[in-house]
């Protein structure tokens, strides 16, 4: 999980919609998170709810997720 600068967040406020935290999993180890994010439909709702307070309480509007295993 990442969230960009404050150069790029400023960038960002011209583009809609606005994407300012990056979700990545790549590779065995992106595997093991995305099995255990996956793992039940409790897991899916507990980390959507994370990321969402996240964004909330950081200020953006939303996440780009790559999943790339």
């Amino acid at each position: 999980v990442n969230v960009v600068g404050l150069g790029f967040g400023l960038l960002s406020l011209q583009v809609v919609p606005q994407v300012l935290g990056t979700f990545i999993t790549e590779w065995d180890e992106g595997y093991s998170v995305c099995k255990r994010l996956l793992e039940s439909e409790d897991s899916i709702k507990m980390y959507a709810s994370r990321l969402s307070e996240l964004a909330s309480v950081l200020g953006f509007d939303g996440w780009l997720v790559r999943v790339s295993t």
